[in-house]
């Protein structure tokens, strides 16, 4: 499984989560209206994502146990 097909993995809106605060460098607080969703819940979503993706690298080629 390569990095982006570990990235495909996620739901949807976690992934969005990700991307929009850790690709596009959108602030946490900035994510919260943008996303409607509380901020317990959009910091749970970047702590799914991550550690979806850091097994991803430790296991590199298997498929990670994401959310």
């Amino acid at each position: 499984m390569t990095f982006l097909q570990a990235l495909d993995s996620l739901p949807a809106d976690v992934r969005l989560t990700l991307l929009l605060h850790d690709v596009a460098g959108i602030p946490l607080e900035s994510l919260i209206p943008l996303l409607g969703l509380p901020a317990e819940r959009c910091r749970q979503h970047l702590e799914a994502a991550h550690a979806c993706l850091q097994d991803h690298a430790r296991h590199f080629g298997a498929t990670p146990p994401c959310p």
